[in-house]
This record gives C-alpha cells, structure tokens and sequence, in this order.
C-alpha cells in the first residue's frame, strides 16, 4: 500500500481550517491541570482536573509506598471518601490503573510525586512541594486526617495541625548509597519553583 501524507493544505483547506467554530475547544471546560496551594502544599501541587466532580474531603490513608497502596486497594481496604496518600513516589502510573481496575470511586490521590495516568474515579493531585523527603507537609499527615482539595478555589488543604508534627518526621533513607552522584542529587534536589 502506497499512502502518501498530504503535508501542505490547499488554499481553501487553510481557509476552512482557521475559520472552523471553536465549539469543540469551548466544550472541554474541565480537562487540563490546575495548580493548588494550602497546609499541604506550600509551595504548590497538581490537580489533574480529569477526575470527579470539584470537590473532595475525606479521611486521609497514608502510605510510604506504591505497593502497599495497591495491595490495600486490591484487598478492599480503600472505601469512597478516602484520601490516598503515596510518599517518596515518581510516578502514579500504576496505583492509577489499580484505583481504574478496582472501580472504587469518590476517593483522592494525593503524592509527591509525577501525574501519570487518569481516571474519573479520583481527584488526582501529585507534586505536592515541598515533597516528604524534603520534609515538606505531605510528610507529617497521618491517617484520618481530613483533607479538603477545592478545584474552584485551588486549594488542598487538611484540618490537622501539622506545625506540631514536624519534629517528628523522619524521612527515610533512599537506597542511594554507594552511589555518590545519585545521593548528592537527592540532597541537593529541591522544587522546580
């Protein structure tokens, strides 16, 4: 089969083209990113705005890993109306697709770490700064915490008192050692603002 690939339209495809009515564009009013701020993230965090509804607040479960958070998911442990915590992550890719699969709905995701992936069972939150292991916010919730993300208002916060908190987190160690470039880059690795 020989296609060719037409690369230049003609004066008339132009024209058609750029008068076209933006209705499609007009219509996708909620897709994109919005950038949130408040008691868990300072400095900033990431809303991907493919999820439920505007509004989310609920009881706060915190994991240090993507692993267990799947497993939890998987056993049945993660009701609507929970906040899923995931610390020390780079990408949501997979507790994505295992909050996708299980069909739970109404619950968050909120991570230090990159967006990867959507749904339209969760409100997805992720580069909450400062991250955890830079003893950021997102580092001292607890279970039950309430937290509240506001699309409309930008905001993602929660109702504990995290200023008591901060003494007593620990970040854990990273299995850079033996490494000497990759443990400078975790020291020295801050937000992109």
């Amino acid at each position: 089969m020989n296609a060719q690939i037409k690369m230049t339209p003609t004066a008339t495809e132009a024209t058609v083209f750029m008068t076209a009515p933006l209705t499609v564009a007009q219509a996708v009013v909620s897709s994109g990113f919005a950038i949130l701020h408040g008691s868990i993230a300072p400095v900033g965090g990431i809303l991907k705005l493919s999820g439920f509804g505007e509004r989310f607040e609920g009881a706060a479960r915190v994991f240090e890993d993507e692993m267990t958070a799947i497993a939890a998911i998987r056993a049945g442990e993660i009701a609507s109306g929970t906040a899923i915590i995931i610390r020390h992550k780079t990408d949501l890719r997979d507790i994505v697709d295992a909050i996708e699969q299980s069909g739970i709905t109404g619950i968050a995701l909120i991570s230090d770490g990159h967006i990867a992936g959507s749904t339209s069972h969760a409100m997805i939150v992720g580069n909450c700064a400062p991250a955890a292991q830079a003893g950021g916010a997102i580092g001292r919730l607890r279970d039950g915490d309430i937290i509240t993300i506001d699309a409309a208002s930008r905001r993602i916060d929660t109702a504990a008192d995290l200023s008591g908190r901060k003494s007593s987190f620990t970040a854990p160690a990273r299995g850079y050692q033996g490494h000497p470039a990759l443990e400078k880059y975790a020291r020295v690795m801050t937000a992109a603002s």
